[in-house]
């Protein structure tokens, strides 16, 4: 009978129990599933645990988290545990869980392969102010706006944005540029 229970005790640890019926009846350590217990559970909500069989999580997935077994980031998140925000990838598709990478590219005025960097002659959080008149093949400071070269023509100020009153007709067109960008 020692024998029995051992055999009995070593199946229990390893996840498996048969009963007389030839029924298979799966224990397994919280957080684990499958017919060996070789599956780690997914994210489940707090305080649940997944089903030690399939791994689905009976009251759903924790925040950013998503998928049958809460294995998979939900849109807008990518990471080994889903911890970042995707960039500002095209509006039609989320970034790549893993990676972050937008594989349709980016929303205008971002670049960058995760879409998290201003496209040139923007700056600011959300890359929504259009950067001044710097020199002839400098960008602003994609934070600030400022331009550490300087600025083209009769620009002036630290974000070039200031014209002085001895500016040329050659700035015409700039001038027109900005005073629309003034009136919207």
């Amino acid at each position: 009978m020692a024998v029995v229970n051992a055999l009995w005790n070593a199946m229990i640890v390893q996840g498996m129990v048969q009963k007389n019926n030839d029924e298979l009846i799966v224990f397994c350590k919280a957080g684990y599933y499958g017919y060996n217990c070789e599956y780690l559970c997914g994210k489940c909500k707090t305080e649940t645990i997944c089903n030690n069989i399939t791994g689905i999580c009976p009251e759903g997935c924790q925040n950013r988290w998503t998928g049958l077994n809460c294995d998979v980031c939900r849109d807008g998140y990518y990471g080994r545990y889903c911890e970042h925000v995707c960039g500002k990838c095209s509006p039609v598709a989320s970034c790549n869980s893993v990676t972050g990478i937008c594989p349709d590219g980016c929303q205008n005025r971002w670049n960058g392969s995760q879409c998290n960097v201003c496209s040139d002659g923007f700056y600011g959080l959300i890359c929504g102010s259009k950067c001044g008149q710097c020199l002839i093949g400098t960008i602003c400071d994609q934070s600030t706006g400022v331009f550490p070269k300087g600025c083209k023509g009769n620009w002036t100020g630290p974000k070039c944005e200031d014209i002085t009153s001895d500016h040329e007709s050659t700035n015409a067109c700039s001038d027109i540029e900005k005073l629309s960008s003034l009136k919207a």
